[in-house]
């Protein structure tokens, strides 16, 4: 049987910082995922509001648009804002 704890070379330190990055992960999405879907719900829908097409389609598709978006953004903004917190921990001091 592999022992994985034995395999694992990395501290304890960095095994914390993974665990509070992806909960940071989690929260941004949860933020960002329906701000993007208001966004685009509400662009596409005015955009349709000058034309004589039908609301259904275009907004489930500005819905999914904002959706991935929002899981993008939300993302990108918890590696951004917890990316330094690693660059800390994993410096070597200069000599």
């Amino acid at each position: 049987m592999v022992d994985v704890q034995a395999r694992t070379n990395r501290p304890s330190g960095i095994a914390e910082l993974e665990h509070g990055l992806a909960a940071q992960c989690i929260r941004n999405i949860l933020i960002a995922v329906p701000v993007g879907i208001a966004v685009w719900v509400g662009i596409v829908a005015a955009c349709i509001s000058f034309t004589t097409a039908g609301y259904a389609g275009p907004l489930w598709m500005a819905a999914g648009v904002g959706g991935l978006g929002g899981l993008f953004f939300g993302t990108w903004a918890a590696f951004v804002s917890y990316g330094p917190r690693f660059d800390d921990e994993t410096r070597e001091p200069r000599s």
